[in-house]
């Protein structure tokens, strides 16, 4: 805990030494050229930071639903509704990123608009994990039986073991806060980088970064399934052998802290003079001679400016109502898997390697041969698949036909495969969205309505689900297996499922290619009203998911059906 704030003030230190850089080193000065010509390669030692951010980033990412499944459902014991409230307040940081994208945009530090903000992130992050690894669990809910294992049966032995999972919330806000501000910058610098590409070979260089970041989720998955699995947290191996909650945080800090050295040294990224020649090749050029530092209030206009374009809100209603639409999850899904089925962490981790080596290959098969398909068929066919491939398992072990843990597939593959493709798309249409100066806005504002739909959504399928006659969150419904029950579990499941396929009817929104993307941005109008309905329709959902979230978090307040709960 002490070391905490100390990380988090060098990182700091270094952010105030970046500050007082010569922003243009002499053996960089006049090179315009050859930093036009470098690109985004993985195999580039000056790339090294901006691949070790996206790697880290997907280990983390890929942590987070374990670690909250194996500590707060499992160990603590919380209903699942509560833990559903609890990873969106987690996440709530990340809807800042539309400020933090324009920061970076406009505030350069020493001609640097990327390297500096995902140093301190870093710092933040690393910072948070050291808290999270300080931080002594309580015991766990229930008693243990012989075979290490929990014994649900019987009475709990820590009651008190669920007041206290606050502070774990607030430490996994931290972390999702850090990665906000770095992503800023990196997925800004990324940005930049894809501009510069060649028309036939753009956007290749993103499918690099999401393979990088899907290789970072893959060995989150294989921590977890071989490391992270002992029976305290919904494992299958002795305890004795496998990491606790804080030796796991421990582990995942080390690597935060190797990313956060590695930004600091290893960033690539145009500096003043670098930027000044380019500029003028492509004609941005002030009055005074020099390229034009836009302001904030600048930015503000501008932002203004892009969220009143019919083109950019077509795209942002595509991507809220795309997410809403496919968060708005069963909490039964979570219980069929682990109380049905028999899933343990191990098989759930196997799942999760098998959505994520099909999406990497995805992504290697979009970078090699897919760079120009409809971006309409690829979300299309992707989702329609996957709810084919998922309903035979899921309807088998609701409806106890067939339960096994390796038959089950889980929710790891209707969610990772189609999230996968939504990514894809996104990559390559902020591109088309982007001019050369506001990369790092037009990615935080997406990023933002994203995740501000997600607590939304969240807190909509608490409440809906919450209407079914049973209560879907109580684990002791699933002990019990009564075939009236497993209808209900079958209806809410396919209420989950309608709600995936209707994004199917949003797809018009999205343009089909580049070139009905340029299109649109040319000739489709401009009107206040666009960007009035977007400000609103945010502003209101982000409001309603606090209220359902906070409210969930009040003892007295946290039976109601309002927020997911059984009745008072």
């Amino acid at each position: 805990s002490i070391l905490a704030p100390c990380l988090l003030c060098a990182s700091l230190l270094t952010f105030l030494h970046m500050s007082s850089m010569d922003p243009v080193p002499k053996q960089v000065e006049n090179n315009a050229e050859a930093a036009k010509n470098v690109g985004l390669r993985a195999r580039d030692a000056a790339n090294l930071g901006v691949m070790m951010h996206f790697f880290t980033e997907g280990v983390i990412v890929g942590s987070l639903p374990g670690v909250f499944t194996g500590f707060l459902l499992v160990y603590l014991s919380l209903p699942a509704n509560i833990v559903l409230t609890a990873f969106g307040l987690a996440k709530l940081p990340v809807t800042f990123s539309f400020f933090l994208g324009l920061v970076s945009d406009c505030t350069p530090i020493r001609g640097r608009h990327r390297q500096p903000y995902m140093i301190l992130g870093w710092g933040i992050t690393s910072s948070a994990l050291l808290f999270l690894a300080a931080m002594s669990p309580p015991a766990p809910y229930f008693c243990l039986g012989a075979d290490g294992a929990y014994d649900m049966m019987i009475p709990p032995c820590n009651p008190e073991a669920r007041t206290g999972y606050w502070r774990f919330v607030l430490g996994i806000a931290l972390i999702a806060l850090g990665l906000a501000v770095s992503t800023a910058g990196a997925s800004g610098l990324v940005i930049e980088y894809a501009k510069r590409e060649k028309d036939e070979v753009r956007g290749s260089g993103q499918m690099t970064i999401r393979i990088v970041f899907m290789l970072g989720t893959l060995c989150s998955s294989f921590l977890q399934g071989f490391g992270f699995n002992g029976k305290l947290y919904n494992g299958t191996f002795d305890q004795a052998y496998q990491l606790s909650i804080q030796s796991y945080f421990v582990v995942i800090l080390l690597l935060a802290v190797l990313t956060f050295c590695l930004c600091c040294f290893r960033v690539h990224e145009l500096l003043a003079s670098e930027e000044f020649e380019l500029d003028l090749e492509s004609d941005v050029k002030s009055s005074d001679g020099l390229v034009s530092n836009i302001s904030l209030q600048e930015h503000f206009r501008n932002s203004w400016k892009l969220l009143s374009s019919k083109n950019f809100f077509c795209v942002a209603m595509f991507f809220f109502w795309q997410v809403c639409l496919a968060q708005v999850k069963s909490p039964a899904l979570t219980f069929v898997g682990q109380t049905w089925a028999g899933v343990r962490t191990l098989q759930s981790q196997v799942a999760n390697v098998l959505g994520i080596v099909m999406s990497a290959l995805a992504f290697w098969a979009a970078k090699k041969y897919f760079l120009h398909t409809d971006w309409r068929k690829i979300l299309a066919v992707t989702l329609v698949a996957t709810v084919v491939l998922d309903a035979i398992p899921q309807l088998l072990t609701i409806f106890n036909v067939v339960r096994n843990q390796y038959f089950y597939l889980g929710e790891h593959l209707p969610e990772v495969i189609p999230a996968a493709a939504s990514s894809l798309v996104h990559d390559l249409l902020v591109v088309e969205l982007a001019d050369e100066t506001n990369a790092g806005l037009v990615c935080g504002i997406i990023l933002s309505i994203s995740f501000m739909a997600d607590p939304f959504a969240k807190a909509l399928a608490v409440q809906v689900f919450s209407l079914f006659g049973s209560d879907l969150s109580n684990v002791m419904n699933y002990v019990e297996d009564s075939n009236a029950f497993q209808r209900e579990v079958g209806l809410s499941y396919l209420l989950d499922t309608a709600l995936s396929l209707a994004i199917l009817v949003l797809l018009p929104l999205i343009p089909r290619q580049r070139a009905d993307a340029q299109r649109r941005k040319t000739e489709w109008s401009r009107h206040i009203g666009y960007a009035i309905t977007t400000v609103s329709l945010l502003t209101l959902a982000l409001l309603y998911a606090l209220l359902v979230d906070f409210a969930a978090l009040v003892p007295d307040l946290a039976c109601s059906k309002f927020v997911g709960g059984p009745g008072c």
